[in-house]
């Protein structure tokens, strides 16, 4: 007769061959899940209402006449020591329950991401300044060549340093020729691609409601009068967002401008240094600063900003931005570079606020209104409705698989290491102790650099391990699991350490006393009255996995379609003039989730913690 469990490895086995690589994960977590439920219910029997301390008693008691003594421990390990059974049956109960509504998530977001089949894929690392135009560049060329193009935006630095350590992009644009440089000369670059895609500008903008008397619109200037920029400069009255000067283009020139007009050092205590030329342009749109210093093509298309100084273009030096095919890239990425480089990609550049290469204008474009063809907001996002796009949506699911990662990679290790700290004393206990919770006080970013060095494909074990034996986790969807993992670690142990502190001892000693190995009490004794804590502490790794942002950010990147979780996601659309309706649609389904997760999981602490002590009453 066949069981359930054989329906569904059967299920199992017929996707595997036939479905997509989602429907095989989750197959294979609904056949987990069914193994861990058989398990935990096949040994129950229904109606037994005795505390286990009293189990034990009485097991001990029989078990001093000899012929009692099998049938005294055949009566102690032929069912879990669960406290009461019915509470081990809600446990079960709300596992069930749990395990479902995850699959069924995860059918939803695989339905809507309506991937019927991979395309050719290349992998973009662009300059923050270059978003809107690189999206809407991109999402015409797929429509032309039938290849998806995935997205990473950033710092042109950042990006330089995340392909220096192995991250698999087919081609990089940008903002400074430096850091171009600084690629070929470790000779990343393919031969003879790169060249100048586009010269910017670099403007002075204000909030759209501002009403100062300084902040005079820039039509009503003589494009680069020096005496209306020194003294628009000196009359700025708060804050002025830039990008960081140490290694954000954008900054740089912004500080040479500065420099140039005399004004650099009166400004200093007032300048808000950011990550990125996007991330200044939203402090300025959400009033948080008086005014910023971006690329005219950040500026073209908002609406809540507005620009009232040109700097001229020999305040700085000239903003190119350039494009190169790297060496490990796809043969693909050339023709992507040849469709950026023509006069009908030259248009669309030209709409978003940039210059030819040689400097001049192909045409005057109107701020307003993007040019026809060529979509104003980035793929995948729309402008009306509640519901996550497909885009989203894919986001969404990354973000699950993650986090579903991140607690199975945990499970084991972490409930091991909780036993040995709650149960051994051992030498170098301290320091075991430390290292386990170092990630909850050492900084995301260092533990992410940690990680980059030691196991990025240039790391000190991730080149043995790319090399040897083929894998690679910087840059990839699992290394965001390893990441989520290291820092969701002190969170389980924690949770887990507690509840084992928490079981009483007599039992496990009583266990030895019938003849119960290490192990076997481990898995009949300790495990069963720690069920609770095991569950809340796995359920605060997958919140904590659907937070994570610092150590991924620099261990993974933000690359579309690989390795971008709701926090970068949610990153990558504040940088974009459209992006609003994203972020807020991404916002409100990440706090609902984890909401939810963490009050599951101090429920389940309290509940823990009314059986710990009801036990230790009887």
């Amino acid at each position: 007769m066949a069981t359930p469990r054989s329906h569904v490895l059967e299920s199992m086995l017929t996707r595997r061959k036939h479905g997509t690589q989602t429907e095989v994960l989750a197959a294979a977590i609904h056949c987990l899940a069914m193994v861990a439920v058989v398990s935990l219910s096949a040994r129950v029997p229904a109606g037994v209402k005795n505390p286990p301390y009293e189990r034990l008693t009485a097991a001990r008691g029989r078990a001093t006449h000899g012929r009692d003594a099998h049938a005294a421990k055949r009566r102690l390990f032929g069912r879990p020591a669960c406290g009461i059974v019915d509470r081990v049956d809600r446990i079960r109960i709300h596992i069930e329950r749990a395990i479902a509504g995850f699959l069924l998530l995860t059918l939803l977001c695989r339905a809507a991401a309506g991937q019927a089949a991979e395309k050719p894929t290349l992998t973009v690392f662009a300059a923050a300044g270059a978003t809107d135009a690189m999206t809407a560049l991109c999402a015409e060329y797929e429509k032309r060549a039938g290849v998806r193009v995935d997205r990473a935006f950033g710092a042109s630095s950042t990006l330089a340093r995340q392909i220096e350590a192995g991250a698999r992009a087919d081609v990089f644009v940008s903002a400074s020729p430096e850091w171009m440089d600084y690629l070929q000369r470790r000779d990343l670059l393919s031969p003879g691609t790169r060249r100048d895609l586009a010269v910017n500008r670099l403007v002075l903008v204000v909030p759209a409601s501002t009403d100062a008397e300084w902040a005079v619109p820039a039509e009503q200037h003589v494009e680069g009068g020096q005496w209306c920029t020194q003294r628009t400069l000196r009359a700025i009255e708060g804050r002025v967002a830039i990008g960081d000067p140490v290694h954000v283009p954008a900054g740089m020139y912004a500080k040479q401008a500065l420099e140039h007009f005399g004004c650099y050092e009166a400004l200093t205590p007032r300048i808000v240094n950011c990550s990125t030329v996007r991330e200044a342009l939203g402090l300025v749109e959400a009033g948080q600063v008086a005014a910023g210093i971006v690329y005219r093509s950040d500026a073209w298309f908002s609406k809540r900003v507005r620009m009232v100084e040109v700097f001229p273009e020999r305040s700085h030096e000239r903003i190119a931005f350039q494009i190169a095919a790297l060496r490990t890239g796809r043969p693909e990425a050339e023709g992507f570079i040849r469709f950026l480089t023509s006069p009908q990609a030259g248009t669309v550049l030209a709409s978003y606020g940039f210059d030819a290469p040689d400097g001049t204008r192909q045409a005057e474009p109107v701020r307003s209104v993007p040019v026809r063809g060529y979509p104003e907001t980035p793929r995948g996002v729309t402008t009306n409705g509640w519901l996550p796009t497909s885009e989203e949506w894919t986001t969404i699911l990354t973000s699950m698989k993650v986090a579903t990662g991140c607690v199975v990679v945990l499970a084991v290790p972490g409930i091991l290491l909780a036993y040995v700290l709650a149960r051994r004393d051992f030498w170098g206990k301290a320091v075991v102790e430390t290292l386990v919770h170092a990630p909850l006080v050492i900084p995301p970013v260092v533990t992410g650099y940690l990680l980059l060095v030691l196991l990025g494909n240039n790391g000190l074990a991730g080149r043995w391990l790319h090399r040897t034996l083929g894998i690679e986790l910087a840059f990839t969807l699992n290394g965001a699991v390893v990441a989520a993992a290291v820092m969701a670690l002190p969170l389980m142990v924690r949770s887990v350490r507690v509840a084992m502190e928490l079981v009483d001892r007599r039992l496990e000693e009583a266990a030895r006393t019938l003849g119960a190995g290490p192990v076997r009490t481990f898995w009949r004794v300790t495990i069963p009255l720690s069920l609770p804590g095991i569950v809340s502490g796995l359920i605060l790794a997958f919140a904590r996995s659907l937070g994570e942002f610092g150590a991924t950010a620099v261990f993974v990147g933000s690359i579309e379609g690989q390795g971008r979780t709701l926090p970068l996601a949610i990153y990558s659309h504040l940088q974009t003039a459209s992006g609003e309706a994203s972020v807020v649609r991404l916002v409100g389904f990440s706090i609902a989730i984890s909401l939810i997760a963490v009050a599951a999981s101090e429920l389940l602490a309290r509940r823990a913690k009314g059986s710990m002590r009801a036990n230790h009453a009887t």
